[in-house]
């Protein structure tokens, strides 16, 4: 189905005071659930495992709604039971449950507040690719793991690269409807409301200084031609091994296109 292609999220809203769910499928109807009538398990299917939610008619056998969390593990289920009880404390829990549930939270990803932009897509694919098993994430100091193969796929990282950021900026954006908005409005007091207080560190600071702004931008694009040009250089290298090839330099044509020869 084209939307199932052409969404980039598709957000799950808990609300601790009304107890309530909501869950936008992919058909991009939102179903709501209570959170009390909700059964929790590990799906096994094929090698990747995720959590799901089901409700059950009267009988208590029949299926009437599922969805699933949006965290997969192909290896543990202690991830996956740890990140079910990261939520279930969000909705049962007490005071100091709560409060150990907003500590944890380190990383904040913008996208429920606007569209992902190109720096953003540009962090995002350097963290896939360097940082190791995608834990920590929002501490790229501490996950650092450069590897020399990495140079070997910088065409397909360049390629994807793009194919992301088009992708961002085409997708459909889910938006809940007013009156969903309106049962889940925040305290302006709130103190565990993050959208307001980013945890220390996060990768997406509000009112980031142009400096940066400027330099980031600079940085992704002299990346994004040192990626070409490794691209361009490898598939020289494997016409010129070829026997009999007489080939045009992909280098030169890149640089003779970078350097605005044609002008």
């Amino acid at each position: 189905k084209l939307v199932d292609h052409y969404t980039w999220h598709y957000p799950i809203r808990f609300n601790r005071k009304t107890r309530k769910v909501y869950v936008r499928q992919y058909n991009r109807k939102v179903e709501v659930y209570n959170w009390d009538d909700l059964t929790f398990f590990i799906a096994y299917i094929n090698e990747d495992k995720d959590i799901r939610a089901v409700t059950f008619d009267k009988d208590g056998e029949t299926i009437t709604g599922m969805f699933a969390l949006a965290f997969q593990d192909e290896v543990f289920d202690k991830s996956l039971i740890s990140y079910f009880e990261f939520i279930r404390r969000y909705m049962e829990g007490d005071d100091q449950q709560l409060k150990e549930v907003k500590e944890a939270i380190r990383y904040i990803y913008p996208i429920h507040e606007k569209r992902e932009t190109p720096l953003m897509s540009f962090k995002r694919l350097i963290l896939n690719e360097v940082h190791h098993d995608h834990e920590n994430m929002e501490y790229p100091e501490r996950t650092f793991e450069f590897h020399p193969v990495t140079l070997v796929v910088l065409p397909l990282l360049a390629l994807r690269y793009v194919g992301r950021v088009i992708s961002m900026l085409t997708s459909y954006c889910h938006r809940f409807s007013k009156a969903i908005e309106a049962e889940c409005q925040i305290d302006p007091n709130d103190p565990y409301d993050l959208n307001k207080h980013l945890p220390e560190g996060n990768l997406e600071q509000r009112n980031q200084p142009i400096w940066k702004t400027i330099v980031y931008s600079v940085g992704i694009i002299i990346a994004t031609i040192i990626m070409l040009f490794v691209g361009a250089f490898i598939i020289d290298m494997i016409g010129a091994a070829r026997p009999h090839g007489d080939y045009p330099s992909m280098v030169d044509k890149l640089w003779y296109l970078i350097g605005l020869g044609w002008l």
